[in-house]
């Protein structure tokens, strides 16, 4: 539950009173149960208003607006509202009027959205709003990606990831920690080739999604570091090296979910070498080296992965 309202409204504890009274059923979902995120957001400016949204799964599935002569009356309306869809033998409780005559917005369907929810009302800007609930859950996944400036030709590669995150308020941030291996065709130098591999320890933080229908959006900070396995073959005196590297850059995810807890995830974004390495083929400094570590690398991948709420 998320309730925002300014100053002189209802507080949330009185809000969630009033919830409990009409569905006296309510309780707080435990462990990995399915849950819906009702938000609640009251406005007094140019009159007492608000808005009651209901999302399952990252999407929103059902919304209400309601106007009224105070902001009690309106929060009041907003509280049945969310108990009648807990609980459809929810009782109304006395003082809760419809600011329409002949009508019970708050016996609206919920369960279908209106025309204009694929489009989240914005958080409320008031001062003094109520500190949102938050739910967390986790996921695991595998994905396969390409990616540039790691070896002169394009690096693929395979690995697995865990997330974390969680619905605070308006927010949805999250983290995600992957282990990965790539490698490239081999580089020619001096009659023989260089072959270039790496072991890979990526983060990511992420502020926060945004609900596109039936797809996500997210924006991620990167930081991905590891070993750079660098050998020649067939040049004399040829020897394998490993050299720690450090990229740091920005991955935009886009998530689909394709059944149930499953989902599909696309990402792409540019990373920064904050160690240039030179890869030689021999001891010679007067030999231009056989790769370069470029500033910048691009990087796409595809995951398929699984989440538990």
């Amino acid at each position: 539950m998320v309730y925002q309202a300014p100053a002189g409204c209802p507080k949330v504890d009185d809000f969630l009173g009033e919830v409990r009274r009409a569905a006296p059923r309510l309780r707080v979902a435990n462990g990995d149960e399915p849950v819906r995120v009702f938000t609640a957001t009251l406005q007094t400016e140019g009159g007492a208003r608000g808005r009651l949204s209901i999302e399952k799964d990252g999407r929103v599935i059902g919304s209400r607006d309601v106007e009224g002569a105070t902001c009690q009356d309106v929060s009041r309306v907003l509280a049945f509202a969310v108990a009648l869809a807990i609980d459809p033998n929810a009782t109304l409780p006395s003082g809760v009027a419809s600011p329409e005559p002949g009508t019970d917005p708050a016996r609206a369907p919920l369960d279908k959205p209106a025309v204009e929810e694929s489009e989240r009302p914005p958080s409320s800007p008031f001062r003094g709003a109520e500190p949102a609930f938050s739910r967390a859950w986790w996921g695991l996944s595998v994905h396969g990606f390409a990616s540039g400036g790691l070896a002169p030709n394009t690096t693929y590669g395979a690995g697995v990831s865990a997330e974390f995150g969680a619905r605070i308020g308006s927010l949805a941030p999250a983290a995600r920690l992957g282990l990965a291996y790539s490698s490239s065709e081999p580089a020619p130098a001096d009659g023989g080739r260089v072959t270039f591999s790496n072991v890979i320890l990526s983060l990511e933080g992420c502020p926060t999604a945004w609900s596109l229908g039936r797809f996500a959006l997210r924006p991620c900070a990167r930081f991905d570091g590891g070993l750079r396995i660098t050998a020649g073959e067939d040049i004399p005196g040829a020897r394998r090296v490993v050299r720690p590297w450090l990229d740091l850059g920005a991955m935009v995810h886009v998530r689909a979910r394709v059944a149930g807890p499953f989902f599909v995830d696309w990402a792409g974004g540019v990373l920064f070498a904050l160690a240039r390495d030179h890869v030689f083929s021999s001891t010679d400094a007067t030999q231009p080296p056989v790769h370069t570590v470029p500033l910048a690398g691009g990087r796409g991948e595809v995951a398929l992965g699984v989440e538990f709420r």
